[in-house]
């Protein structure tokens, strides 16, 4: 669990050294379905993972409007 700074601080690393790491790691401890499969490392769907990332993180911390 994170706190608040703590999860800021972490999309804040995301968005400067993207989710490489963490979607690797997320594929190896979960599994990814076929659909996933074929788009993992496309560009596009990458940015809307982390883009997806971010803004979970400020809903949930209530920093969007």
């Amino acid at each position: 669990m994170l706190t608040k700074e703590e999860a800021i601080e972490w999309a804040t690393e995301m968005c400067v050294h993207g989710t490489y790491n963490e979607r690797k790691e997320y594929r190896e401890k979960f599994g990814i379905g076929a659909c996933a499969e074929d788009v993992w490392d496309d560009p596009l769907f990458t940015y809307g993972m982390e883009y997806g990332i971010l803004i979970a993180v400020k809903k949930i911390f209530g920093e969007l409007d």
